[in-house]
Formats: C-alpha cells, sequence, structure tokens
C-alpha cells in the first residue's frame, strides 16, 4: 500500500505503518546504458562523450579544469597521483560510516525461529491430538491418577492443555518481538539502501567528469607529444625529447589511473541494480514479517484456542454419553424393578387389611369367650353358694365349740370353788419360751 507521494506504507504490529519512500532513481546509469550500443563503442569507454551527453556545462566546466591542471600536473606528480580522488572520496566515507550502522538480519535466524514455530505446533498436537491415538488422554488420566496418589498433586488433561497452550502463546509472542525487531532492522535497512544508492549515483557522475578530465589531460599530452618533432640523435634536441619521454611516462601513469577509476566507474554501475535488488528484498522481507506476525502466528494461536475448545466439547460430549447411558441403565433398572415390584404393591393395596380368616378366627374366639364367661359365671354362682354353705357351717361349729369351752371352764372354775386350799404352794411355774419372753417384754 502507498500514500499519495509513492511511499510504501509497510505496518508494524503495535505501532502503526512505517513509510518507505519510493524507489529512488539516477541518471547516471540511464545514460551508461545508452553508451556501447555499437561494437565500436563497446570496445572503448569514452567517458568525455558520456559526460557531455550528461551535462554539457559540467563538460565544458571538466575542459577548464583540465586545461588548468595539466601544467600543473606535469611539474607536480604528487597532484596526478590523487587526481580525481574528491570524486569518490564521499563514497568511501559513506562506506565507511555504514560499517558501523548496519546492524546485519540474520536470516538463518529467521529460519530458526519459523522452525521452532513448526516445533511448537508438532509438539502441541502430539500431546493433544486425540485423532492419532484416540486414547490419548486416557493415557494421560491413568499416568496422572499415579502421580496423584504418590505426591497427593497433579493437573487434569484440561489444565494440562490449558497450561501448555499458554506456554506456547508466551512462546509464540517472545518470537513475535523479535521478528518485528528484525522487521525494523530491514526497514532502516532500506533507507540506508537508498542512501547507498544516490550517493552511488552521484559518485558515478563524479567519476566520469574526473574520467573525463584524466581523458582531456591525455589528449593534452598526446597533443604536446605529438608535437615535438626533429632528429632525436641531434644534441640540440635533447630537452624537447626529454620532454617529451617525460610526458608520455606522465600520460602512461594518468592512462593507469584513470583505468583504475574506469574499474571503479564499472563496479558503480554494477552496484546501483544490486543496492536496489537489495533493496527490494529487504522490503519484501519486512512485509513478510509483518504477515507472519500479524497473520501466521494469530492464525496458530486461534487455532490453538479452537483446538482447546474442542477438546472441551470433547470432554462435554463424553460426559453427555455417560450421563445419557447412566439414564439408560437405571431407566432399563427402573421398569424391571417396576414390572416386579409394582404388581406385587397393587396386590397388597388391593388385599383387605383383615382377612376372612381373620374375622372367622374373631367370631370362634368370640364364641369361646362368651362361652367361657357363662361357664364363669355358672362356677361363680356355685362357688359363692359353696361359700355362703360353708360360713354358715362354719359359723355353727364355732358357735358350738364357744358353747362348749365356755361350759369347761365354768365347770372348772365351780370344782376349784369347791375344793380346799393348799398349805404351802410347791409347784413350779412351768418356763415361757424364749420368743415369748422377748415379746412379752
Amino acid at each position: 500500500m502507498s500514500d499519495q507521494t509513492g511511499a510504501l506504507q509497510i505496518p508494524v504490529v503495535g505501532t502503526g505503518t512505517l513509510a518507505v519512500p519510493p524507489q529512488p532513481q539516477g541518471s547516471a546509469s540511464s545514460a551508461l546504458m545508452q553508451t556501447g550500443n555499437t561494437a565500436t563503442e563497446r570496445k572503448q569507454l569514452i567517458c568525455k562523450d558520456i559526460l557531455r551527453a550528461l551535462s554539457p556545462e559540467r563538460f565544458q566546466q571538466a575542459t577548464v579544469v583540465a586545461q588548468a591542471d595539466y601544467p600543473n600536473m606535469l611539474v607536480n606528480s604528487q597532484i596526478g597521483m590523487v587526481y580525481g580522488s574528491e570524486a569518490i572520496a564521499a563514497m568511501n566515507a559513506l562506506v565507511s560510516s555504514m560499517r558501523t550502522r548496519v546492524t546485519p538480519v540474520e536470516i538463518p535466524q529467521l529460519d530458526k525461529m519459523m522452525a521452532a514455530i513448526n516445533d511448537e505446533m508438532r509438539s502441541f498436537r502430539g500431546h493433544y491430538d486425540t485423532s492419532k491415538d484416540p486414547e490419548l488422554r486416557e493415557k494421560y488420566e491413568k499416568a496422572m491418577g499415579g502421580i496423584k496418589k504418590l505426591f497427593n498433586r497433579g493437573k487434569t488433561y484440561m489444565e494440562m492443555l490449558h497450561e501448555d497452550m499458554q506456554s506456547s502463546v508466551e512462546r509464540l509472542d517472545g518470537i513475535k518481538a523479535e521478528l518485528l525487531a528484525k522487521q525494523a532492522q530491514l526497514i532502516r535497512n532500506v533507507g540506508l539502501y537508498d542512501e547507498l544508492y544516490l550517493a552511488n549515483e552521484q559518485e558515478i557522475v563524479n567519476v566520469i567528469e574526473a574520467i573525463a578530465r584524466m581523458e582531456m589531460i591525455c589528449d593534452l599530452a598526446a597533443a604536446e607529444a605529438a608535437a615535438i618533432v626533429g632528429d632525436p640523435n641531434d644534441p640540440v634536441n635533447h630537452a624537447k625529447f626529454e620532454r617529451k619521454r617525460f610526458i608520455a611516462i606522465f600520460a602512461n601513469n594518468l592512462t593507469l589511473r584513470l583505468t583504475e577509476f574506469k574499474n571503479r566507474l564499472f563496479a558503480g554501475y554494477a552496484m546501483s541494480p544490486q543496492i536496489t535488488q537489495s533493496r527490494d528484498i529487504d522490503t519484501a522481507m519486512a512485509m513478510k514479517l509483518y504477515s507472519v506476525c500479524d497473520t501466521t502466528i494469530p492464525l496458530i494461536e486461534s487455532t490453538m484456542l479452537r483446538w482447546q475448545m474442542m477438546v472441551q466439547a470433547e470432554l462435554a460430549a463424553e460426559a453427555a454419553n455417560a450421563v445419557a447411558r447412566l439414564t439408560n441403565e437405571v431407566l432399563v433398572a427402573n421398569f424391571e424393578a417396576g414390572a416386579d415390584i409394582l404388581p406385587r404393591v397393587a396386590q397388597a393395596i388391593q388385599t383387605p387389611t383383615i382377612t376372612p380368616e381373620t374375622i372367622l378366627a374373631l367370631g370362634t374366639s368370640i364364641e369361646k369367650q362368651t362361652q367361657g364367661i357363662i361357664d364363669a359365671y355358672a362356677a361363680g354362682r356355685e362357688r359363692r353358694a359353696a361359700v355362703d354353705d360353708a360360713i354358715v357351717t362354719t359359723y355353727r361349729v364355732i358357735q358350738n365349740a364357744t358353747a362348749k369351752v365356755s361350759d369347761e371352764v365354768v365347770d372348772q372354775l365351780l370344782a376349784q370353788a369347791n375344793a380346799p386350799l393348799p398349805a404351802v404352794i410347791t409347784a413350779k411355774l412351768p418356763e415361757l419360751p424364749a420368743g415369748i419372753e422377748s415379746q412379752a417384754s
């Protein structure tokens, strides 16, 4: 996605978006591409012509500078040794500074992160994918039951699933944070690539101008050397031919420097597409990392959450099935028991509380009871009559006995009264029993 300026808007998770400016365009590379269209042009790279095509004004300035530098370079070899260095100084300084500014983004490390995500999912699936092993949860519960008995602690299958899911989500969040850091590095590198590209394009122009000046100086040297004519064996011409030899050496040395600058020009020309390609790769990688953080990792987390919910649904279904089985068993047992119990209950309900046998027994008992009462009454009358008779008889006996005792006592009293008294009473009174004495006292 791009804005009105053409800048690419790269989303950054948690911080909004980051604008990546459009890829810069340089004219130097296109100018070089326009040269060498024919076999003759491809045999020799003439930077004077390229500079004239790029900027006629700079070409005129370079011509003036070359004419001024030529005589100074002839008398000062040091100038020739460093000639044109200002054209590459800015690029050299930029490269030196980038050694400390560029943070490497390790692609193998990213591969390890993605492999860690895959391992995380495989491990999670191995622990909780009951489609591969339907008895997986039962095995876990059995093993955990032994741990609970041994250590009096342990987690249920669902508790362990939730804990592992939380742990996996935390690790995924850690991976996401590392990926976001890599994304930020890549986006910074895009800016550095743009800076490097612009500097490289400017260097190409500068090097073309430096080479063009060297070519112009070589042309001036060749023209001056060609103007020196005469007999080299004539001592009079010695100074002229020494200057010609010196000019030839100077031109050769400058040609060597010019060749190295052409090598630098070729390297700069080849570097521009490499820089843009690297820029495009880092931009695409930043977008890829965003997709992983924004799409892939949340998808994994939502999958794990739905996995947990499916396991919960599976456990609920198993519980429902268990309740259904229990309900069926209870219903069957209830109806089987009802088939035996209810008839007996109904029979007990319909059976009268007092049975005919009981009523007959009661009638017989009442009959016996009545007869017994009648017999008791009869026996009672007889006994009472006997008692009355006994009372009368006994009364008469008592009366008769009393009369006899009275007669006997009277007779004895009368006899004693008529008898004479003895002179001395010597008879000893009879002793009373011990019990009667104690009662008397």
